[in-house]
This record gives structure tokens, C-alpha cells and sequence, in this order.
């Protein structure tokens, strides 16, 4: 097709030439011009504002969903922790029921009601504030802390123990 419009006006050239528009034509021509580049350069813009406004739409959508879905994760992270933290903790209570003497528990229960009650506190401001990051952890340090004063309170008590047996075997030798 473009080479028959071609062929047309080679073939047409000095017809063409021959006759002149009138001025009002060309006069017309800047002012039609100027609009459509006004009408192009506002679509744009309404173009580009909107994809703007759709992209920024898209990022908090996106932010929120990660954040649920993130808090959701370390939600269940933290649970299995606390949850074996405790257990171990447990655990550790039970042996030292076991091997504790009378004197020396109410000495060692105070250390551990002073975390048991902080713990508490985190635990109902982690249930207020929807868990917070900073919060899980200052709890994991917490139970990490219990454990800690337990083992050392094992030691303790099975240090005195053997020392104990030492005495009543060298007294019997």
C-alpha cells in the first residue's frame, strides 16, 4: 500500500505543486498542532499519576501482607521456643525438687519468682502490643535466664552433695 501512495504522488508531483492551500490552512495547522500536543502531554501526566498511585497501593498491600505473614512466622517460631524453653525449665524444677534441701529452697525459689514475675509482665504486654520483636526476646532472654540460675542451682546442689559424701566417707575410713 505505501508503494502505490509512493508511485501516486511521484507520479502526481507538479499537480500537486501546481495549486496552493489557502492561508487560513496553514494558519490553522500550529493552533490543531499545539492542542493535541497539550492533550498528549496531560494523558501522560493522568498516566503517570495513576500508575504512581497504583504502584504505591501495591507496595503497602504488599508491606501489610509481608508484615502478617512475617509476624505470623515469628509467631510460631517463638511458641516452639517458649514451649521447649519451658519444658526444659520443668524439668530442670523437677531434679532440683528432688535433690534441694529445706534450707536452701526458699533461697533459690526467690531468684527464680523475681524472673517468673518480669516474665509475666512481658508476657501480658507481648499479648497488648500483638508481638513485638523486641518483647519475644527480652522474654527468650528471660527463659534463657531461668535456665541459667537452674543449672547453676544444680551445681550448687550437687557440689554440697558431694562434698556431703566426701566428709561422711573420709569420716568413715
Amino acid at each position: 500500500m505505501n508503494d502505490q501512495l509512493e508511485r501516486f504522488i511521484e507520479q502526481n508531483r507538479l499537480a500537486f505543486d501546481e495549486k496552493d492551500a489557502p492561508d487560513s490552512v496553514w494558519s490553522s495547522i500550529p493552533s490543531k498542532l499545539r492542542k493535541q500536543k497539550s492533550i498528549s502531554v496531560i494523558r501522560f501526566w493522568r498516566m503517570a499519576s495513576m500508575f504512581s498511585l497504583l504502584l504505591g497501593a501495591w507496595i503497602v498491600f504488599d508491606q501489610l501482607t509481608s508484615n502478617t505473614e512475617e509476624q505470623e512466622y515469628f509467631s510460631a517460631q517463638f511458641l516452639i521456643t517458649e514451649s521447649s524453653y519451658n519444658q526444659l525449665i520443668l524439668d530442670k524444677k523437677q531434679e532440683l525438687a528432688i535433690l534441694i534441701t529445706d534450707d536452701l529452697k526458699d533461697d533459690f525459689q526467690d531468684e527464680l519468682f523475681e524472673l517468673d514475675l518480669m516474665y509475666q509482665e512481658l508476657q501480658k504486654t507481648f499479648l497488648n502490643e500483638q508481638s513485638d520483636e523486641i518483647i519475644t526476646h527480652a522474654m527468650v532472654a528471660n527463659l534463657e535466664w531461668r535456665i541459667q540460675i537452674l543449672n547453676e542451682q544444680l551445681m550448687i546442689i550437687k557440689s554440697i552433695k558431694m562434698k556431703d559424701r566426701d566428709e561422711k566417707n573420709t569420716f568413715e575410713i
